[in-house]
């Protein structure tokens, strides 16, 4: 078994992680730290492990079981990173690999829900997405975009004041958020909204369309990936905040064009339809000063 594991490339690898042995007794000291990389990998066999070890030393790499295994341990360890994002992202991988089980037969994987690796696994590595999403799903980042009055005014006039293009149409939102683009296309006369978001917003949009019967028993949240989800019928109109930093940040742009190929019919509507970037060269001494010191340094 060992063998095999050492075989496996390694995945979502963690360098500088110090870790120490913690002391059964009662004060709970911990033995000296080691300084090594931590890294997660799957057997041929389907099993899935946490490694720790020196990427130049590996018959002193050590593992233990994270998947379905009810050994007991014996020992514990105490596990310290460089940085609290970097202590985050390692946790996200952890729960992830937990929920993972490898297919019977084979040492590939599939996740809890039984979907094939879809186009957006191909495009954003495991743990950047959990981050994502996990970014995505806190309230407090919600409401600053709601906040945000010129994005939220100019999305609500650009729906009511298109309330023709809304009134009896099947509309999809793609990455709803906090459904508030679902809520505007209700409003503006939509037969029915399917609104899709992936984080853990899902929740709370539910919550939000819930306490709003007027117009929220013409909405249904869909918590999922755009390029996952079924819908049960074609969409006449898109709508989505799809755009990032310089337009292209997140890669947002690329699941809605997903969702066009997916479930917009051939003469559909996108909101937004066309987006520009603008470029300007400009110079700035202390700006070029600084990045050039920072780059000297290291």
């Amino acid at each position: 078994m060992e063998s095999a594991l050492l075989q496996n490339d390694r995945k979502c690898e963690f360098p500088g992680v110090s870790v120490s042995h913690v002391s059964s007794s009662s004060s709970g000291e911990a033995s000296p730290v080691a300084v090594v990389s931590a890294w997660f990998a799957a057997d041929r066999f389907g099993g899935h492990f946490l490694w720790f070890g020196l990427p130049s030393l590996p018959s002193s790499a050590i593992h233990t079981d994270i998947g379905t295994s009810k050994k007991p341990c014996s020992k514990a360890l105490r596990i310290g990173f460089e940085t609290e994002d970097i202590c985050k992202a390692f946790h996200l991988t952890f729960e992830l690999w937990k929920q993972k089980r490898p297919r019977t037969g084979t040492g590939a994987f599939e996740n809890r829900s039984n979907v094939l690796k879809c186009k957006f696994d191909d495009k954003i590595e495991a743990t950047s997405a959990l981050m994502y999403f996990h970014y995505y799903g806190q309230l407090l980042h919600q409401q600053n975009m709601l906040q945000d009055y010129v994005r939220t005014g100019t999305y609500f006039a650009a729906v009511i004041e298109n309330c023709a293009d809304f009134n009896g149409r099947i509309v999809v939102d793609v990455g709803a958020g906090s459904s508030i683009l679902s809520l505007f296309a209700a409003k503006a006369g939509a037969k029915h909204v399917y609104a899709i978001e992936a984080s853990e917003m899902a929740d709370y949009a539910c919550r939000l369309v819930a306490g709003n019967p007027s117009i929220g028993n013409r909405i249904t949240v869909i918590k999922g990936k755009v390029e996952e989800v079924e819908l049960p019928e074609k969409a006449d109109i898109l709508i989505s905040e799809p755009m990032g930093t310089l337009l292209v940040n997140e890669r947002m742009l690329e699941s809605y064009i997903i969702a066009r190929d997916r479930f917009l019919i051939p003469d559909g509507k996108m909101f937004p339809s066309i987006g520009r970037i603008h470029v300007a060269p400009f110079s700035d001494e202390s700006l070029h000063t600084e990045i050039a010191i920072k780059l000297f340094h290291g």
